[in-house]
């Protein structure tokens, strides 16, 4: 690589290239830095290779270069110096260097998502012009494919989407691993769904809440991708209505919850007591209960009735709460302890 003395500027240029290899389609992606300026830009190829795109991200990185500059090239591989690349650094008074321990730095991380982003719409593409049109499977190709480029502005939208793709596939092999928002768990036992008409995807969309615990910013991110791909069904006619209509009141709801719930459950690891055995009376572990009453230092729940709570607790309790609880009797009063658990 060149190397020219008395460069004006420092330009840091962080490329990334993404493939799979089991479907060949890759995307690339560089991000520009210069002080506090950034720039990105990203694509997508198919029927290519991780040397091809990295190559493609530095190349297109060096191509946005103006005036004398020294670079700095981080890559996650040293790409293999190519003609091109060498007519591109000898175009400018430009001195080079080359890193490949930059991977956990800020910019490389935005380079790769955006590279994954990219590979990813490709892949969903793909999959759109392969569909029947008549499925579930091919409805939500068609959401993704059309609305891709807006779905990286929304956090953690890619991770929800590849749970919902896997939600559609698999809820009737024994896999899933999300739980339904009403009592009808018998939609989440039904086989083949990829293979169901659109029209059930309302009846579908009830499962989908992953059950591992996500941030609550994620929460809001669930819903946000469930309206968006609901609203999109209604207005091509896909699916009916009031169908829709019922889940999105039901995804709205969860969120509502599921937001208020969080600094409950963190009160309840913070604050909840241990008594030690010889103080306890009677213990009851793993109650299903719902909260019927709220009051200072006391919540009422059904089964149990009236259980003291530490203060910090109370204050941030709402009745409607369907939860799993454990409580001691010590000195003829009910006490929350132990872990509490969410069963909205």
């Amino acid at each position: 690589m060149s190397a020219v003395t008395g460069a004006k500027r420092r330009v840091h240029i962080h490329a990334v290239g993404d493939v799979s290899e089991r479907s060949k389609c890759g995307g690339w992606a560089v991000v520009l830095t210069h002080g506090s300026l950034q720039k990105e830009f990203a694509g997508s190829e198919s029927e290519t290779t991780g040397d091809v795109l990295r190559w493609r991200a530095v190349t297109e990185g060096l191509a946005k270069l103006k005036g004398p500059v020294q670079v700095e090239l981080c890559v996650d591989e040293e790409p293999q110096e190519t003609p091109e690349m060498t007519r591109l650094l000898d175009r400018y008074d430009t001195a080079t260097t080359m890193r490949t321990d930059c991977a956990d730095e800020p910019a490389c991380r935005l380079a790769a998502d955006l590279a994954r982003h990219q590979r990813r719409g490709l892949e969903i593409r793909t999959r759109q012009a392969s569909g029947t049109k008549d499925t579930v499977e091919d409805a939500l190709n068609d959401f993704l494919a059309e609305r891709w480029p807006d779905m990286y502005a929304f956090e953690q939208t890619d991770a929800v989407l590849a749970a919902l793709r896997h939600y559609i596939r698999k809820r009737g092999e024994g896999t899933s691993s999300f739980r339904p928002w009403a009592s009808d768990a018998e939609v989440l036992r039904r086989s083949d769904a990829t293979r169901k008409p659109v029209a059930a995807l309302p009846e579908l969309m009830k499962g989908f809440i992953p059950q591992d615990s996500l941030p609550t910013a994620g929460v809001r991110v669930d819903a946000r991708v469930v309206h968006e791909l609901l609203t999109w069904l209604v207005g091509r006619g896909l699916v009916d209505r009031d169908g829709a209509g019922k889940q999105l009141a039901r995804a709205a709801r969860f969120a509502d919850l599921e937001l208020g719930i969080q600094p409950f459950l963190e009160a309840c690891e913070e604050w909840l007591p241990e008594f030690p055995d010889d103080l306890v009376q009677e213990r009851r572990l793993g109650e299903h209960v719902t909260v019927e009453r709220v009051r200072p230092r006391m919540i009422t729940f059904s089964e149990l009735g009236e259980v003291m709570v530490p203060g910090p607790v109370a204050n941030l309790a709402e009745t409607g709460w369907y939860l799993l609880v454990s409580a001691a009797s010590v000195r003829g009063r009910w006490y929350l302890t132990d872990e509490v658990v969410d069963l909205l």
